[in-house]
């Protein structure tokens, strides 16, 4: 990779982790029709209402539930489908962090090019303070994390395709 990238480049993979993340969270959602048995308004009107972190537990809750009521299902697919669920926990609190972060380019003495990442917290230890959070981000970091969601992605797809094969099977 080109270390001297600029700082639009490093700006369109940030922008991509976030189109990336609207897809994740949509492909939880289309499971979660799959096994309730489709876009019903009470589904849509939960899933709506609900955080991602919290819509990814239920979501989880609802496949286990699924699995153990549905005949020619394989209960491995539970534990596998929880890992991933954590797994999508992780890139919700990554998402947060980063998009309600700060950044401020940064050309560094060699010419090449990161973002500083600013995501400030209140900490109340000792008396509330502000404690600033800069993380340096190159364009291999939001590269990095888009490799990590696509896939993610790649295995919601294949559940999804397995709750389809499992409600409709070959006769």
């Amino acid at each position: 990779m080109d270390e001297k990238m600029d700082i639009p480049s490093i700006h369109q993979e940030l922008g991509k982790f976030v189109v990336l993340f609207q897809t994740m969270d949509s492909v939880v959602n289309e499971i979660i029709y799959q096994i309730s048995d489709g876009k019903s308004y009470v589904a849509e009107a939960f899933i709506t209402k609900t955080e991602f972190t919290a819509k990814m537990e239920i979501a989880d809750v609802i496949f286990t539930h699924y699995v153990d009521i549905t005949a020619n299902t394989n209960s491995d697919s539970k534990n596998e489908f929880h890992s991933l669920m954590n797994r999508c926990k992780k890139i919700g609190q990554d998402r947060n962090i980063i998009v309600h972060s700060v950044y401020y380019p940064l050309t560094k003495v060699d010419g090449s090019k990161r973002l500083i990442q600013q995501n400030p917290r209140l900490r109340f230890k000792d008396g509330s303070e502000i404690s600033v959070n800069d993380k340096e981000l190159s364009l291999e970091d939001f590269e990095n994390l888009n490799i990590k969601i696509t896939s993610a992605l790649n295995e919601l797809e294949k559940f999804r395709i397995k709750i389809i094969d499992w409600k409709y099977p070959e006769q």
